[in-house]
This record gives structure tokens, sequence and C-alpha cells, in this order.
């Protein structure tokens, strides 16, 4: 691990995983503001469209204990950027789903992906970053994301995959850069 930054440091750090977790969390979230649509624009059955929030949480939490060694071998960051390698697919494979076929696989992607880039991994990225001061930070973070991200409330295909370009253009390069 390393030495804990400087305050400022950990601030832009703090401020740029927040801004992450609000977009990760609202994109994601996205199934409780047009559920209905979507299932009407895939002929799928309400219940078996929110079968793809448990589908994500499942993954997540089943690949929570997988991802363990990977943070601790190559830290947040490097894990952070391999999450959003396999989340911006998932929101592509999403915007191309036309049925319950590619809408779970995208699911299983997203649920993969978030496991790797949201709510544990920023705090392990604020752990190694601040050190002890960490919980200051995650306790910020926490009262900041609480609130949901809006979604434009359209489930166009166009709109799924600008999910995706958010999450490649925002999360990527600043995982990358900082």
């Amino acid at each position: 691990m390393q030495a804990p930054e400087s305050g400022k440091s950990i601030m832009r750090v703090l401020i740029v995983l927040a801004i992450g977790q609000i977009i990760g969390w609202g994109t994601v979230g996205l199934l409780a503001v047009v559920g209905g649509q979507i299932a009407a624009e895939l002929h799928m059955d309400l219940s078996a469209v929110f079968a793809g929030s448990s589908i994500f949480y499942v993954l997540m939490g089943l690949c929570a204990p997988i991802l363990a060694k990977p943070f601790i071998r190559f830290g947040a960051r490097r894990v952070m950027i391999a999450g959003t390698l396999i989340g911006a697919p998932g929101f592509v494979v999403l915007s191309l789903a036309h049925g319950p076929l590619l809408f779970f696989a995208a699911w299983v992607l997203l649920g993969a992906s978030g496991s790797a880039t949201l709510a544990t991994a920023a705090y392990i990225m604020l752990n190694e970053t601040a050190g002890r001061g960490a919980r200051r930070g995650i306790g910020a973070m926490m009262l900041v994301t609480g609130w949901p991200a809006a979604s434009s409330g359209r489930p166009r295909r166009c709109c799924r995959t600008l999910w995706a370009g958010v999450e490649r253009v925002w999360s990527m390069p600043v995982c990358c850069c900082w």
C-alpha cells in the first residue's frame, strides 16, 4: 500500500470517485425508472425485466470474493479499470437486446463489472489513497452518492448506448489518469 496522500489529493480522488459512483449506480438503476417501457419494447413480462437487477446483484456478490486477491495484488485503480472494460460492453449488449437472451447476458456483464467498480471498489480506492483518513472520505462519498442519478426516462437503444459511452468516456480515462 502507498503512503497516504495529501488532503488536496484525497479530495480530488473523492470527487472523481463520487461522480463515477453516481454515474455507475444511476446507469444500473435504470430499470426502476424505465422497466415498464423496456418490458414492452422487448416483449417481456415486467417481472422478467426486473430479474435483470437481481442478476446484477447476485453476480456482484459472486464476483466480490474472486476480486479480493486482484484488489490486493493490483490495487483498486487497476481492478476498476478492468471493471470498466467489462461494464461498457455490458451496456452495448443491453442496447442490442431484442429479447431475454441478450438482456440477461448484459446484466451478467454489468454485475461482474459492478463488483469491480461500484461501492466496495471505491472504498478500497479511498483506503489506498487516504489510509486511516479514508473513514471520513468513505462517509462523505456515501452521503454524496446516496441519492439516485436521474435517468432520461426513455428506454430507446440510443439512450442505453449513450450510457455505455458515459461509462467509457468518464470512468475509464479517470481511472487511468489519477
